[in-house]
């Protein structure tokens, strides 16, 4: 993994909504919600009614996306489709093939690839540490 790859994935982590988050489903009410288990459990993510066949997630939105929850200055939840932009290279689509501008938006969508490179980093790092041990014990022998 170069430090490149590592940089990219710790901005995503570093403006994403801290963790642990959980999922919280009233089936009862019929919601469900992605929440921090702390900072009085906010909520990260919920879905909401769009439209009449489908629903669509919401994000809380920020002043800013750093620093200590109670102090990023909550604007409350906002419908995906009016947190989006334009896919990179994609703008003549616009409206139509679009992505959503959130941070915690792109921590989910990376999180597959970002967890699958950091396993395969630290893979690595176990067989070098091997690798290591071992020329170790030929030389002290």
């Amino acid at each position: 993994m170069t430090k490149e790859e590592r940089d990219t994935i710790r901005a995503r982590l570093e403006t994403a909504t801290p963790g642990p988050w959980e999922w919280e489903v009233n089936s009862l009410h019929q919601f469900v919600q992605l929440r921090t288990t702390h900072s009085g459990r906010y909520y990260v993510m919920d879905v909401v009614r769009w439209g009449m066949r489908g629903a669509a997630p919401r994000f809380q939105v920020h002043k800013r996306h750093d620093g200590r929850m109670d102090e990023r200055g909550s604007k409350g939840m906002f419908r995906a489709d009016k947190l989006t932009k334009s896919n990179p290279g994609k703008a003549h689509h616009e409206g139509w093939d679009d992505t959503i501008d959130h941070p915690d938006a792109e921590f989910i969508a990376h999180s597959i690839q970002d967890v699958s490179a950091l396993l395969e980093a630290l893979e690595e790092s176990e067989r070098e540490n091997e690798r290591l041990k071992d020329l170790l014990k030929e030389v002290a022998t």
